[in-house]
């Protein structure tokens, strides 16, 4: 687990930017998540940039530049890392929940994007001290035709399916229909599939 120190900042800009062992941190400051570069022991001192809660998320990016000097990079509340219009916080460019690694937060969608034909897929990591992917995925159908999900090795080698999505459960999980904690939900429409997070039943008194 990294360690960052914490400033007061969400947001990367042309004015503000992040070296060292500078953060950005959700909430202005004051919320959960952490943006930063860390290293991990045993990593030969390779840097990542990471999300840092008790989940981790990192990319292969290892530059963002542009001319436009409304654009900022914002950590949010929620764990989601965006580019998006200074001015304008609805235009973004670019979110960490569209590129997720080997943790589901809630609001990223694990799922099938039909406009872009990119899925969203959990992929794990090469092992404990490396973040780098490794050859494990979760995720829904690679063409977006059916409404299962599968666990692939390599991307291509299918050695578990949840089965065909029936309106209540994948068939191949039965286990499913025992609702006393979770609620489920599959959503297929025109533009993506996906599964949200599943959901707490809220308990009655």
């Amino acid at each position: 687990m990294p360690t960052f120190t914490v400033t007061s900042t969400d947001t990367i800009s042309t004015q503000h930017s992040l070296t060292g062992n500078q953060t950005i941190t959700s909430g202005g400051g004051t919320g959960t998540f952490v943006l930063g570069f860390f290293t991990t022991p045993g990593s030969c001192g390779n840097y990542y940039i990471g999300i840092c809660s008790k989940p981790i998320w990192s990319t292969n990016v290892t530059t963002i530049s542009s001319s436009n000097s409304t654009v900022v990079a914002v950590i949010l509340d929620n764990g989601n890392f965006q580019l998006r219009n200074e001015t304008n916080s609805s235009v973004v460019l670019w979110q960490s929940f569209d590129q997720p690694t080997d943790t589901w937060l809630p609001g990223i969608k694990l799922g099938f994007n039909k406009l872009t034909s990119t899925p969203q897929r959990l992929t794990s990591w090469k092992n404990k001290i490396d973040p780098s992917p490794r050859l494990f995925t979760l995720q829904s159908d690679p063409t977006g035709a059916t409404s299962q999900y599968f666990l692939l090795w390599n991307s291509s080698k299918e050695y578990w399916t949840g089965g065909i999505w029936d309106g209540d459960i994948f068939t191949s999980v039965p286990e499913m229909r025992w609702r006393g904690v979770f609620n489920f939900a599959f959503i297929n429409n025109t533009e993506e599939t996906y599964l949200p997070r599943l959901l707490m039943i809220p308990t009655q008194d």
